[in-house]
């Protein structure tokens, strides 16, 4: 009755946020080498997963209260997520989207709008891949790029087809940086620029090379 009505008094213990807090069972066990000091009442003690263990003294038992957050089943990569995220910030969000669907056939996941009624936020998908395209916000300091083809970040994005991806790009507003060529790593790349100013590599694989090959080839064109 005693272990009983300890366990209900810990689970009923709640955070400031009415959430309840997680504990971890208890049991009555000699004492061992790791044995620590019992917690204080209401103490959260924040412990790694697989390290979570009763307090142990003899003849006695104590419940360790842990962070929930330690406790959570939730995954902190997201299931089915790109790990890296591109983020695009264009002043016409729901432009760069129509950009992507019409070259990439790119699939819009979420779309949010800005304090003003355009579209603020979107989330796209190319062959599975994520990609975020953002409004300009007053309270953030990120800017479209320059449309001279002078922006830092530069994206690959492998597609079936390249040559097909451009002429759909051009048609989009594109302007193409570099043509379509083979190069010798087994790609067959073009770079263009949108109309926000942002840069893309678009490939395709056209053949598979070995690592002596690839540096065989690039020390023939130094």
């Amino acid at each position: 009755m005693l272990r009983r009505n300890l366990l209900v008094s810990i689970l009923n213990l709640k955070t400031s946020n009415n959430t309840i807090l997680s504990c971890y069972q208890f049991s009555i066990l000699p004492p061992g080498k790791n044995s620590r000091p019992p917690p204080k009442c209401g103490q959260i003690i924040p412990m790694r997963m697989g390290q979570a263990k009763p307090v142990i003294e003899k003849n006695k038992s104590y419940v360790y209260i842990l962070n929930p957050q330690i406790m959570s089943n939730v995954k902190p990569i997201p299931e089915g997520v790109s790990a890296v995220i591109p983020m695009l910030v264009c002043s016409d969000v729901s432009a760069e989207i129509d950009f992507c669907k019409t070259t990439f056939g790119a699939v819009e996941v979420v779309r949010r709008p800005a304090p003003d009624g355009t579209v603020g936020h979107a989330a796209l998908t190319i062959n599975g891949a994520m990609i975020l395209i953002e409004g300009v916000w007053p309270t953030l300091s990120s800017h479209p790029p320059q449309t001279d083809g002078s922006s830092p970040v530069v994206i690959y994005v492998y597609v079936d087809d390249v040559d097909k991806v451009i002429e759909q790009a051009v048609a989009a507003g594109a302007a193409v940086l570099l043509p379509a060529k083979n190069q010798f790593w087994g790609d067959r790349t073009a770079r263009i620029m949108d109309r926000a100013g942002h840069v893309w590599t678009v490939s395709s694989r056209i053949e598979e090379t070995t690592s002596t090959e690839r540096d065989d080839r690039w020390s023939k064109m130094l």
